[in-house]
């Protein structure tokens, strides 16, 4: 999320008077002209998507109606915006893991990876504990039901494990909790990784789906029971939120990570349309080939591939928007109006499910498309708050981190 907007206005804070404090600032501004030649902005296109869906879903399910108008499977198929940000996330968690390995040849291993975490730690952590802090403080409901195990889960990225702790703060933490635990793995994946061939890195990645959807189907659930309501039969919490989400979506990972190693190589913008044509449609079919498709051993096999040919898709968008022929031509112009909702997508993210429940509550008697403007506009507004007096801070810190 780093750009020249963030450094710019962190280095006019600088003083001119203090030799030490023009040192840091040639410094950052060295970074910057480095991070120019390395950004890709175009991708600020794809970060806007995945959020501006995510609202939507959200916007469509606390209004469900009666009415199914024609924008509603693609709507609910808000889990859309989160696998775009994970295919998002390898690309550029590979690339950071990239230049930690090139300004720092002679480091150890374990001093690479302890780059990486603080890194990352300096990205995620300010205004993710912010966001727990300000929601604990103003939701007394939610404080008084709080215990230390609850908030050690949240701080380590593991309530997603527990059905009583997720969803307990912020439904939409889930996804922050997947995403630690994927940057404790991030370093030890990219030594295993970055010398092997594309191909062996998806073999590996699909073994690892595979593997993951046999244990959690044939052990967790129809051996042990584990997640099951009284029915004796897995709720939607026990197959989505289980143990197997991590391993489910480290494939999206390594599908980013590959769409990095091959950014230079041209990808067709048909192919491109193709596969963004086929990711909007997939919402609206996928009801019927879940009921026609028997022979892939019921609904959770049905899903483990519907996300591995999501991922594949993106895949293919990702090549396209990542590649340079695009960045400096027709895409340069196309994510000029998105390079906002880019920008402070983290704290949009993080904050448009609060907000809009809020309004909801507030506003019972407004129209829907009403409560969801006012959400969007206030989240939007918070969102862009928190980029420019708290992400922008820590980010300066990260870039000096090098």
């Amino acid at each position: 999320m780093n750009s020249l907007f963030h450094n710019f206005f962190a280095t006019r804070r600088l003083s001119p008077f203090s030799f030490r404090r023009n040192r840091e600032h040639t410094e950052v501004c060295r970074e910057k002209i480095e991070m120019k030649n390395e950004r890709f902005d175009s991708l600020d296109l794809l970060r806007a998507g995945a959020a501006l869906a995510v609202f939507a879903y959200h916007g469509t399910t606390e209004t469900l109606t009666g009415e199914v108008p024609f924008y509603r499977p693609l709507a609910e198929s808000g889990d859309l915006g989160v696998f775009l940000f994970y295919l998002l996330s390898g690309f550029l968690i590979t690339y950071s893991l990239d230049q930690i390995e090139a300004k720092m040849p002679g480091a150890s291993f374990f001093e690479k990876a302890l780059s990486f975490w603080r890194r990352r730690a300096l990205r995620v952590y300010p205004l993710y504990l912010f966001s727990i802090g300000v929601i604990l403080l103003l939701d007394s409901s939610i404080r008084a039901s709080m215990t230390t195990g609850n908030l050690l889960s949240h701080l380590f990225g593991t309530h997603i494990f527990y059905r009583e702790y997720h969803g307990a703060i912020n439904g939409v933490l889930w996804t922050l909790g997947i995403e630690i635990q994927f940057y404790v793995l991030a370093p030890f994946l990219y030594l295993i990784f970055r010398k092997r061939k594309d191909y062996e890195i998806l073999l590996l990645a699909l073994a690892l789906w595979a593997v993951s959807y046999g244990v959690f189907r044939f052990l967790f659930i129809e051996q042990w029971g584990a997640w099951s309501v009284e029915t004796g039969k897995p709720d939607h919490w026990a197959y989505f939120m289980g143990l197997n989400q991590l391993p489910n979506v480290l494939i999206f990972f390594a599908l980013g990570s590959l769409a990095y190693r091959r950014r230079g190589l041209p990808v067709s913008w048909v192919l491109a349309f193709i596969a963004l044509g086929t990711i909007i449609l997939l919402p609206y079919i996928s009801p019927f080939l879940s009921r026609e498709l028997t022979l892939l051993n019921g609904p959770y096999a049905f899903r483990y591939c519907q996300l591995l040919l999501y991922g594949l898709l993106f895949y293919g968008v990702l090549r396209f928007f990542a590649n340079k022929d695009f960045q400096q031509g027709f895409g340069k112009y196309l994510c000029l109006p998105f390079a906002w909702i880019g920008q402070i997508s983290f704290g949009f993210y993080i904050w448009h499910l609060v907000v809009m429940r809020l309004v909801f509550s507030t506003l019972p008697a407004t129209s829907a498309t009403l409560k969801i403007g006012i959400s969007f506009a206030i989240s939007m507004i918070i969102a862009d708050f928190l980029y420019r007096y708290l992400e922008i801070p820590f980010l300066k810190r990260k870039v000096r981190l090098g």
